[in-house]
């Protein structure tokens, strides 16, 4: 009960939100007539000090031409998360 309470204050407070914000975006502009697409994911902000708890957007070194394009760079960060969740639930055998 103590627990529901101390969410309940966090989302009054505004630290806390019942949304889920938004992991990966694709942002777009227009330059010279040509519509340029360029996937971006939230992820940690790692410091040579290490990593902060802030998540900032980052993205590849270089736009896409299509939406299509963009959708699969999304398409494969989310394959390479399921990879690592499921990597962490498998079960390790030690041999001696």
């Amino acid at each position: 009960m103590k627990l529901r309470g101390l969410i309940i204050v966090l989302m009054l407070l505004g630290v806390m939100t019942l949304e889920a914000k938004p992991k990966y975006r694709i942002q777009s502009w227009i330059i010279g007539g040509t519509k340029m697409y360029l996937p971006q994911q939230k992820v940690w902000f790692r410091t040579s000090m290490g990593t902060l708890p802030i998540r900032v957007w980052a993205s590849p070194d270089f736009p896409s031409l299509s939406k299509r394009e963009a959708e699969e760079v999304i398409g494969f960060w989310k394959q390479n998360d399921l990879d690592k969740k499921s990597y962490k639930k498998s079960q390790f055998i030690t041999i001696k």
